[in-house]
């Protein structure tokens, strides 16, 4: 009994397990977020996460190894920005750069809105995404998390 207490503590201590984990809502049903091995995902010809269509139903599916190699800011914003895509209606045709762009920019106001994220949680995010893709997408992010930004294809002010 005592070596089974002992296997379940090393695995409870060595899970990353995050405060708040950011949750889907699309069409009016919860979006399951199903975490899957990276060789899933890249028989999908994707990398870190997708959205997708699962027999008509929204389902986002993420990279399993995430939390344990990132912070809980930057899963949070890949789990907004794939939900973005299913909030958008940008499941039903394939992926065009500024589908990526909206999902950006809706993904940084559903943090702010739902998690009610700040500056310095954005930072982490910001630091992040520029050491795995380099400033261009970073300065994008930025931009939308400016006063006015895009949240749903349209342009909205910053409360």
């Amino acid at each position: 009994m005592k070596k089974l207490l002992l296997i379940f503590a090393l695995l409870v201590l060595s899970t990353n397990v995050y405060a708040e984990m950011f949750e889907c809502n699309a069409f009016g049903f919860k979006v399951p977020q199903i975490p899957v091995s990276d060789e899933v995902l890249a028989r999908m010809n994707v990398s870190g996460g997708v959205a997708i269509n699962a027999n008509g139903k929204p389902v986002t599916l993420y990279e399993e190894t995430l939390p344990q190699r990132f912070p809980e800011e930057f899963l949070n914003q890949l789990l907004a920005h794939e939900c973005s895509h299913h909030q958008l209606g940008h499941t039903r045709y394939p992926s065009l750069p500024s589908t990526e762009y909206h999902a950006d920019c809706r993904s940084m106001f559903l943090l702010q809105e739902q998690l009610n994220y700040s500056e310095k949680q954005f930072t982490i995010i910001y630091d992040v995404i520029n050491s795995q893709e380099g400033p261009t997408r970073t300065h994008k992010l930025q931009a939308c998390n400016s006063m006015e930004d895009y949240h749903d294809g349209t342009q909205i002010t910053r409360r």
